[in-house]
């Protein structure tokens, strides 16, 4: 191995965040939705964190982002179903769904009232 050569580990939940912010900015371009008007985010993935992350880096504030009761926390595929039963679907005008799964595959969809 040459020594003037460098590796980073990147690690999957990284990747992943990364794929979803990708995707989700393609959705909005195409929707010509700005992300600063979106009024909630439900984001899925297996990793702890990743809703938080994914926010973050599309300037979605943590308010705006859906959370899964204490009891469902680790259960990533609940959300979509506890969002569609949630005041805070109701109440939203705009709202991004992103999931990530093994692969990497990402889905996104926009919903608009």
């Amino acid at each position: 191995m040459n020594p003037q050569v460098r590796h980073s580990a990147i690690s999957f939940e990284a990747v992943q965040v990364e794929c979803a912010e990708s995707t989700t900015r393609e959705l909005a371009a195409a929707s010509a939705v700005d992300l600063g008007d979106v009024e909630l985010l439900v984001a899925t993935a297996s990793v702890p964190g990743f809703a938080g992350a994914l926010a973050k880096r599309l300037g979605i504030s943590a308010g705006r982002v859906a959370s899964l009761p204490g009891s469902l926390a680790g259960a990533h595929t609940a959300a979509p179903a506890v969002a569609l039963e949630s005041a805070e679907l109701a109440a939203g005008r705009t709202t991004v769904f992103v999931s990530t799964g093994a692969g990497i595959t990402v889905v996104a969809a926009l919903y608009r009232a």
